[in-house]
């Protein structure tokens, strides 16, 4: 199993999504959101390959968010995803590139974590921030793993889908039978590339929590541990 995520065409923002696939059908299920949002894909609905290289390209191994003392990971010109907050409260995911670092001393929980307070400018690359800048905190940074591994079930549709276009018949390359590899029994119901969210749904939140922040001893050049 890879833990995949999936930029929606709507707003283009990056979704943790659990694939299954049960040899006609591919679902999709938004992490965080209620069974009633999730999306079907029927082998045959992408009709070119041009449709198929697109929506293979909106799939991607899940971004790890980074931990604090990871702050050095983060430098000038690093591509990441990261989180942003709208003022009504909506939490989305965007690539981004980090344009400047501002580092700061970090601190000591009493627990002896330590605790980052170092401040990102993000350039966003994607959605409605495109070409805008922001500052980000470490919690608000993930970092998306190299690597164009896939989840089992995309795998088998794609092959069946990309067979169908190529008027196989839905047989998979080298006539191997389709894999179910369906994880979960789901109702009907589809919304080929469409999701409406209710107002009452909660958004996709971070991946992980992270230490509070303090704001305090500001040092140019490296973070001190």
């Amino acid at each position: 199993m890879v833990d995949m995520e999936y930029q929606h065409p709507d707003d283009n923002a990056w979704y943790d999504v659990g694939l299954a696939f049960d040899g006609e059908t591919l679902r999709l299920s938004y992490a965080g959101f209620p069974e009633e949002q999730d999306e079907t894909f029927p082998v045959g609905k992408l009709e070119t390959a041009e449709e198929l290289e697109a929506f293979r390209g909106r799939f991607r191994r899940s971004s790890v968010q980074l931990q604090d003392h990871e702050c050095s990971k983060i430098v000038h010109g690093k591509a990441v995803c990261a989180s942003y907050q709208f003022e009504n409260g909506e939490v989305k995911f965007y690539d981004a590139l980090v344009v400047e670092v501002l580092n700061e001393e970090h601190e000591c929980s009493g627990a002896g974590e330590e605790i980052c307070s170092c401040t990102y400018v993000l350039k966003w690359q994607e959605g409605s921030l495109q070409g805008k800048r922001t500052f980000a905190r470490i919690g608000d940074v993930c970092f998306t793993p190299p690597g164009k591994e896939i989840d089992p079930p995309l795998e088998d549709f794609l092959r069946m889908s990309r067979d169908r276009v190529k008027g196989d018949g839905g047989v998979l390359v080298g006539g191997e039978e389709p894999r179910n590899t369906t994880t979960t029994i789901y109702k009907d119901g589809s919304s080929y590339f469409k999701r409406m969210l209710p107002p009452n749904v909660e958004p996709r939140r971070r991946k992980f929590l992270c230490a509070c922040k303090t704001n305090e001893g500001r040092i140019h050049g490296h973070c001190k541990k």
